[in-house]
């Protein structure tokens, strides 16, 4: 990140990338670069920083305070991703706190400097509406699950929403497997979840690699209907090729 200039940053978030030069080089004069230590607030419920954060690196959680007192996560973002354009657009204070689950470097770009350029740029402005509208459907289906999915069925789904997938179509978990992050997300007792974790290992839906990493395998959920009754994952965020080979089998 080091070696790239401001103008150049912006162009990779994906919202921005249909910025012309000038309004690239406008934008990267009214950011602030900045780096948040994991556990760092970067944004705080009730709060209006007045600023568009864009994450370049790492990833943070967004979380909200129910009336028990707990913490709940409600989402989690990485690189690309902006987090605080609903406060910008309507004024409001945030409705809920951002936190960085990693070291995380940002972008804080000024509220009149965004208005104005997603005022005179259609791109821009179509491109948050995107933004905004996939985490609505994204909260929409997390409500549904709630409401509807099993626990091991929102376990399932969330291990194949965490992953990463490699050039073979492998999809592999980067990071540690978190029971109290899960529990907080996902609206479970850890010991559920945790029964659900070890069941996945049992029947190789969820495999321990030797570098320490985990595999998810929905492939196994063809043969092994028995393990999500009544759950069909959500394999839209991958490729044609990994979703089609789900469907039709190994």
């Amino acid at each position: 990140m080091a070696s790239l200039s401001t103008v150049e940053l912006l162009r990779r978030v994906p919202i921005f990338v249909r910025l012309s030069e000038s309004q690239s080089a406008l934008l990267a004069t009214a950011v602030e670069k900045r780096h948040f230590k994991r556990g760092e607030i970067i944004l705080e419920a009730g709060e209006n920083l007045g600023s568009l954060v864009i994450i370049l690196s790492g990833q943070v959680r967004v979380t909200v305070l129910e009336e028990n007192g707990k913490q709940a996560v409600i989402a989690t973002l990485g690189a690309g991703e902006v987090v605080g354009e609903m406060s910008i657009l309507d004024g409001a204070p945030q409705s809920a706190s951002v936190v960085a689950d990693t070291p995380v470097d940002a972008l804080l770009l000024s509220q009149d400097a965004f208005l104005q350029c997603v005022q005179n740029n259609t791109h821009l402005a179509i491109a948050l509406l995107q933004s905004l509208v996939g985490r609505l459907r994204r909260a929409n289906e997390k409500i549904a699950s709630l409401a509807y999915v099993s626990v091991y069925g929102r376990v399932a789904q969330y291990l194949v929403d965490t992953a990463t997938q490699t050039e073979a179509g492998d999809l592999l978990l980067a990071k540690k497997l978190s029971v109290v992050a899960m529990s907080q997300t996902l609206g479970a007792s850890r010991e559920m979840i945790s029964q659900a974790l070890k069941a996945f290992e049992d029947k190789s839906f969820l495999k321990k690699m030797g570098t320490g990493q985990f595999s998810v395998n929905p492939f196994v959920l063809k043969d092994r209907p028995d393990l999500l009754p009544g759950v069909t994952l959500n394999l839209s965020r991958y490729s044609r090729t990994t979703a089609a080979a789900f469907l039709a089998g190994p």
